[in-house]
């Protein structure tokens, strides 16, 4: 099945590019491990097929086929090195992100503030280009008004919305 056991350098090495080439989703460890591996004689080729098949019949992520790409070439501690390998670039990128974030945080609290009235200002705007084509009276108008405010404001859930707008509709039938 396989020539020699792979080190674990090795399988940190490759399963690190493979992390880099999966950014953004993807199987871009497929690639890498064919191409180095399956190519070079260390894994065969029905077994990476096989391994690969059975992470798509499997819930979770597909990647976990790495696992078992890891174990098949170095055991137990290849299988976590891969693993280890292959989301370290995702580690790194998520903490260099934190890090980005904390450092301005307060550019960004002083944005979100000025952006809560643009986005207000936005979701007005598009209430008003719906509503003017419905042609409401001041009656309904009130009523959305009412229930913008109940539920933006009051924080009601809209459930509560909906099944005041079937009593009222149910007795305004009765009454009309």
């Amino acid at each position: 099945m396989m020539a020699a056991p792979v080190d674990l350098v090795s399988i940190l090495a490759v399963m690190l590019v493979g992390g880099i080439a999966s950014f953004g989703g993807g199987m871009g460890p497929v690639a890498v491990i064919q191409g180095t591996w399956v190519a070079g004689g260390q894994l065969d080729a029905a077994l990476f097929a096989w391994v690969l098949a059975l992470s798509h019949l499997t819930p979770g992520p597909r990647a976990g086929f790495i696992a078992g790409i890891g174990y098949y070439l170095h055991g137990v501690t290849g299988s976590i090195v891969a693993m280890a390998g292959v989301l370290m670039p995702a580690w790194i990128a998520a903490a260099g992100a934190v890090t980005g974030l904390e450092r301005m945080r307060k550019v960004i609290d002083r944005l979100s503030r000025s952006g809560l009235y643009i986005v207000a200002g936005l979701m007005i705007a598009a209430a008003i280009g719906t509503a003017l084509p419905l042609g409401l009276n001041r009656i309904e108008l009130a009523a959305v008004c009412v229930t913008a405010w109940l539920v933006g404001w009051r924080a009601i859930d809209p459930v509560w919305i909906v099944c005041a707008a079937l009593v009222i509709g149910v007795g305004w039938q009765w009454l009309v």
